[in-house]
């Protein structure tokens, strides 16, 4: 066997444990203790195959930048600073709080995303969308033989009770919530192929339903509603990029002028309809929150509002992070709002190489065709906005906005020679010489 075909077997392997979650608590097959099967151990030997097949993906500009932010991280973590809140359940080594999952991720990207790996790239790509599709379906499988496994659903919700679901078929926090990154890039799909073969729009349809329904039934709400917006943005689509812009414009200046009563008796309605009581009283929280109004400097963390006391985590964090603004407290401050914990946990220098490597990340849109850099953006800006209210995801966030959005451009373009861009040390094609070919 070749050593790229062990590859493609190790990086599969890999990305069906990591977002089919499920797999490795419903299968363990143990040798001296561990779970050969465990996501972790595959990283690693991601890491491995790549080194062997391309050292180049190790010294590209992305790489660089993650290696300043790993040596950040340890540095301060070995002088006892950073703590995270996992170094602080393991407590044994300095390496527990070292981004290693990001790092995994952009070397896979910096591996693949090349002109000789397309053939590579399309086959992982692929696998990782049946990788989800799977762990949507087993997910809605488990969520409807037993209701418990979420939360506010007639029977009781226990939390011991449903990490047994998880070896079922459930999926996580971080899948659920990664599924709204992905459904814009999904319509783009959706829409190329109304043009090309009707049962393959049938079919890129469902998906988009199966997608936007867990998300539904996963019951955190602002990842559904983020993905009800991504679907809306969608369907606008892009015949010209500004004109979508003002579009966006005038709903946000509607949304800033009616009346906060408006707003909240929707919410109200909405929650009048929802069965899920966990959903229909966040639905209610929000609804009256518009009416009444909220003070963030004055809003309680106790409060039974769960509005109320998600905002009053937006002082928790600002309050810690002007203690120490330049290395952070060096412990969580409230990690439900991600980018706020992240200032006010590692401060400016232990949030800058993040923000840098994101800000490369996004530049890869230039990359793209225009018809692409839409739904691309779209995407992107969906990671961003559910991370000013909730936590990070993992892999799953990682997975979905680095590397399958960006690398399901190329299930139907390719990288041409002919017209290059120089970046990170790869040529690549240019926008403008994109072609279909699916």
């Amino acid at each position: 066997m070749r050593l790229r075909d062990i590859e493609i077997i190790i990086v599969c392997v890999f990305l069906l444990l990591t977002i089919a979650e499920f797999i490795q608590v419903a299968v363990q097959f143990r040798l001296f203790g561990p779970n050969l099967l465990h996501y972790r151990i595959w990283q690693y030997l991601v890491v491995i195959v790549i080194l062997l097949n391309n050292p180049k993906a190790f010294t590209t500009k992305s790489m660089r930048i993650m290696y300043l932010y790993m040596a950040i991280y340890f540095l301060l973590a070995a002088v006892g600073h950073y703590v995270s809140e996992r170094y602080e359940i393991v407590g044994t080594s300095t390496l527990s709080v070292l981004p290693i999952s990001l790092g995994v991720v952009i070397l896979m990207k910096e591996h693949y995303f090349r002109p000789e790996k397309l053939q590579d790239l399309r086959l992982v790509i692929r696998f990782a969308w049946l990788a989800y599709i799977l762990a949507c379906i087993t997910s809605l499988v488990v969520i409807f033989l037993y209701p418990a496994s979420v939360r506010g659903t007639e029977a009781g919700f226990f939390r011991e009770e449903a990490r047994s679901y998880r070896g079922f078929g459930l999926g996580g926090y971080g899948f659920f919530s990664s599924l709204p990154f992905l459904i814009p890039i999904l319509f783009y799909q959706f829409k190329h192929s109304l043009q090309e073969n009707w049962r393959k729009s049938v079919y890129l349809a469902a998906l988009i339903g199966l997608f936007l329904f867990t998300v539904y039934k996963g019951v955190i709400v602002a990842p559904f509603l983020l993905a009800v917006f991504a679907l809306i943005f969608s369907q606008l689509g892009r015949r010209r990029f500004k004109a979508n812009i003002i579009v966006f414009i005038i709903l946000v200046i509607v949304y800033v002028l009616l009346p906060n009563q408006i707003i909240g008796g929707a919410f109200l309605s909405v929650a009048d309809v929802v069965p899920n009581r966990d959903m229909s009283n966040k639905f209610r929280d929000i609804g009256t929150s518009y009416i009444s109004g909220l003070d963030i400097v004055e809003a309680e963390e106790g409060s039974t509002n769960t509005v109320e006391h998600r905002a009053s985590r937006i002082m928790i964090n600002i309050e810690q992070f002007w203690k120490n603004p330049l290395i952070g407290a060096g412990t969580a401050g409230n990690p439900h709002l991600y980018w706020l914990n992240l200032l006010a946990q590692f401060g400016l220098i232990g949030a800058f190489p993040l923000f840098w490597l994101i800000w490369v990340q996004f530049g890869y849109l230039r990359r793209f065709s225009d018809d692409f850099k839409f739904y691309y953006i779209l995407s992107f800006v969906s990671y961003v906005a559910l991370l000013f209210i909730k936590a990070s995801g993992g892999y799953h966030f990682y997975l979905a906005i680095f590397f399958i959005v960006p690398g399901s451009y190329y299930l139907n373009n390719s990288f041409y020679p002919n017209s290059p861009v120089e970046t990170d040390g790869y040529t690549h094609e240019s926008p403008k010489s994109a072609r279909n070919i699916a």
